[in-house]
């Protein structure tokens, strides 16, 4: 009896490994790369797929052509062959959603279509602002994961939206601030870590940003300051101010004027003692002249 249950159990245990795991109901895309939604059947009528948001049908096949949206391809070759499989040709955040395949109303396959997630490494300096895109219009949660005192990593939720106002951790309310980003202020070395972008509605990761918070290149070159260090230097600065102003008074009240007599007496004495020196040249010829009329 024994050697029969232990057999029944092996040969369901044969069965269930060996069976071939479903394949997921969701598709897999980079963004801003084509990505296909894999789904197979034979349809002898009219197979659409349908976004389900928007419930609205972005291609379909019969038996004679096939149609579809700008961004979607499936081609007539392969609807013949049973393959229904949807061609996104540039998947981003916009075509996250469900789609349905049908035919002629019937359900045959409902895929989701995801993006895959993005990893972001960032280094910025001591007192910079870090800003976080969300890319996504559906609710947004940020977390972190932050070294606490005891040295122990603990995920906190910095910030999450919902339908009418957002939350911040208590610790970075002061610092932190949203529109269609989230933005802190004023980084710290504590405030480096890993962040996380989630679409709170679906459960899903986003994006990730690594954040590496140096020191500031002009901090090393800062000293500290001197205790009076202040004091002394606008004391010194108002002393030359003043005596600057004193001497300046003293320039052009007395000095400019004396050296401007003293330049106007030697142009005098210049030209004084030119015209002496001509009159005595023009004398020297004359002379002559007379003693020889004589």
């Amino acid at each position: 009896m024994n050697l029969y249950i232990s057999s029944v159990i092996l040969f369901w245990q044969l069965v269930l490994t060996s069976t071939p795991s479903p394949a997921p109901p969701f598709g897999m895309a980079k963004l801003n790369e084509s990505a296909a939604l894999t789904c197979h059947g034979k349809c002898p009528g009219t197979a659409r797929w349908i976004m389900s948001d928007k419930r609205r049908t972005v291609a379909q096949c019969n038996q004679t052509t096939c149609l579809a949206e700008e961004g979607f391809n499936i081609t007539h070759a392969q609807y013949l062959t049973g393959d229904l499989s949807l061609t996104i040709t540039a998947a981003d955040y916009s075509k996250r959603t469900w789609y349905t395949c049908q035919c002629d109303g019937k359900e045959i396959c409902r895929l989701y279509l995801r993006i895959e997630r993005i990893d972001y490494n960032r280094q910025i300096e001591h007192g910079d602002s870090f800003t976080v895109e969300f890319f996504i219009s559906e609710r947004v949660k940020v977390t972190f994961n932050r070294t606490d005192d005891d040295g122990r990593q603990k995920s906190v939720t910095l910030y999450e939206s919902s339908e009418k106002k957002v939350h911040y951790h208590p610790d970075y309310e002061k610092r932190a601030l949203s529109k269609s980003c989230f933005i802190l202020n004023d980084v710290r070395e504590s405030d480096s870590g890993v962040y996380t972008v989630w679409d709170a509605d679906n459960d899903e990761i986003i994006a990730t940003h690594t954040l590496s918070v140096t020191a500031k290149k002009t901090d090393e070159k800062v000293l500290p300051p001197v205790k009076g260090e202040h004091v002394y230097s606008s004391w010194v600065v108002g002393l030359g101010f003043c005596l600057g102003l004193v001497i300046g008074i003293v320039l052009h009240r007395f000095v400019f004027p004396f050296v401007l007599k003293g330049w106007d007496w030697v142009k005098r004495k210049t030209t004084n003692a030119h015209s002496t020196a001509e009159e005595n040249d023009a004398s020297a010829e004359k002379a002559p002249l007379s003693t020889s009329s004589v």
